[in-house]
C-alpha cells in the first residue's frame, strides 16, 4: 500500500466487501467471460481467481479436482448399512479433515479448508 498503512485482518470465517477499481474495459471482459462460464457470477469467479493466484504466489501446488461428489446423507447411510466405501472430495473415505474444519466459501463455490479442493 502506498500510504505505508497495514492491510486490515479480518476472522479467517469472516465475509468480507472487497472493492477494486478497473477500468471499464477490463471489467466489461471480465464479465463477458463470466456470463459464458456455467453456473457461475462476476463475484464467485474473481474470489477463485483471486484465490488460486495468492496460492500460487505463495508457491503451493494446485489443487487437484474433486474426486468424488461430497457425500449426501444417502450415500452415508447406504455405507453404514452396506460397508460400501464411499469418498470424500479429496479422494479419503468418508468421513475425512473436510468434516472437522469449516469450509470457506466463494459465493456458493466450496473449498475444504482442510485440502483446499474445491468440493461443489
Amino acid at each position: 500500500m502506498p500510504s505505508g498503512r497495514k492491510p486490515k485482518h479480518y476472522p479467517d470465517d469472516a465475509t468480507v466487501d472487497f472493492r477494486i477499481n478497473l477500468p471499464g474495459r477490463v471489467r466489461n471482459m471480465i464479465a463477458d467471460h463470466v456470463m459464458s462460464l456455467p453456473n457461475t457470477n462476476m463475484n464467485e469467479w474473481v474470489g477463485v481467481v483471486l484465490r488460486q493466484a495468492v496460492e500460487e504466489a505463495r508457491g503451493l501446488p494446485q489443487a487437484p479436482p474433486a474426486a468424488a461428489p461430497i457425500p449426501r446423507k444417502v450415500d452415508i447411510l447406504r455405507e453404514y448399512l452396506t460397508g460400501e466405501t464411499i469418498l470424500e472430495p479429496c479422494g479419503q473415505p468418508y468421513p475425512c479433515q473436510r468434516e472437522r474444519t469449516d469450509s470457506e466459501f466463494h459465493g456458493s463455490i466450496e473449498f475444504c479448508g482442510h485440502c483446499r479442493i474445491m468440493v461443489s
